[in-house]
């Protein structure tokens, strides 16, 4: 795995954790929770889950606490955007099922755009890299792949503009070896 491959799959290994996008999520529909409301914001997470995902959120710059209330930060508003960007792809071309979830559909497609061939990121004209896409098997047609590549451009600026977002790999793999225990 190269560079650029190992950086897109530190990229969604981070942001595609279910808690995490559910939290982000929530406080960009309802802006600022108390933090004693956000168990009722987000009833379908464990208070383990609940307290990893804002841990996870405050140490990567997505979300602080102001006052007694959680807001989310540039960043985690950025996220957010990205996030609805992501789902809106995958309802429209019925990823991962043609009825998913949003958090399912987030993930399906950040996992997606990890598995994007070397060539499909790094080519200069958009057809071609969308029809490599196509031809690797990740998308059926042109139109998803070309959705998808503007989905990796702005997963890639997001990223560039926001690295304390993904927090160093070192760190992120011992925070999941703990969450995990």
């Amino acid at each position: 795995m190269n560079d650029s491959s190992t950086l897109v799959a530190r990229e969604v290994t981070t942001l595609a954790l279910p808690a995490l996008v559910r939290v982000v999520t929530e406080l960009d529909d309802n802006g600022p929770v108390a933090k004693g409301m956000l168990q009722r914001t987000c009833p379908d997470l464990s208070r383990t889950q609940l307290r990893y995902a804002v841990e996870a959120a405050r140490a990567r710059g997505l979300l602080r606490a102001h006052g007694a209330r959680y807001q989310l930060t540039d960043a985690g508003a950025g996220l957010a955007d990205l996030y609805d960007a992501t789902a809106r792809w995958a309802r429209a071309h019925q990823v991962p099922l043609p009825v998913s979830d949003f958090v399912t559909r987030v993930r399906s497609t950040l996992h997606l755009l990890a598995r994007l061939p070397d060539g499909a990121r790094d080519g200069h004209r958009t057809g071609e890299r969308a029809r490599a896409l196509v031809e690797a098997g990740l998308v059926t047609d042109v139109d998803a792949a070309v959705g998808l590549l503007r989905l990796h451009s702005s997963l890639t600026s997001w990223t560039t503009h926001h690295p304390r977002a993904l927090g160093s790999p070192a760190a992120h793999l011992a925070s999941e070896a703990e969450h995990a225990a």
